[in-house]
């Protein structure tokens, strides 16, 4: 018993140093951490644009923004990556809604509706 006793804590003891030791070198000090932020700033330009259209506006019941993610001169590459995609505001949370030239599956649609839509015929 008392073999199993120490083999346990010994065992503890082993996975406690492991695990403060990983962390302790994972850390990222606040200097490289800025330099990386100021890097990541210049090569990450982030527009949001809030979608208006009447039909948007008259069909949803929450606000609907279109965003555009463009990162340039990362390899030193005179092109740039750009993503665009649609996320919905509903008053507590931003949640995706599609990507862009792609279909939103029906049930999640219908929850964003508003209530008493009614499609002119």
């Amino acid at each position: 018993m008392v073999r199993i006793h120490k083999n346990i804590v010994g065992k503890s003891f082993v996975g406690i140093f492991f695990l403060t030791t990983s962390s302790a070198f994972c850390q990222i000090d606040i200097e490289v951490n800025s330099r990386l932020d100021n890097f990541m700033n210049e090569s990450l330009e982030i527009s949001y644009n809030k979608i208006t259209s009447t039909s948007v506006t008259s069909t949803l019941k929450y606000e609907v923004f279109h965003i555009i993610q463009e990162t340039k001169n990362i390899y030193d590459e005179k092109e740039k990556i750009v993503n665009e995609f649609i996320v919905i505001d509903n008053g507590q949370q931003v949640k995706r809604f599609e990507r862009i030239k792609s279909n939103t599956n029906f049930p999640e649609l219908r929850s964003y509706i508003r209530e008493g839509f009614v499609l002119d015929q």
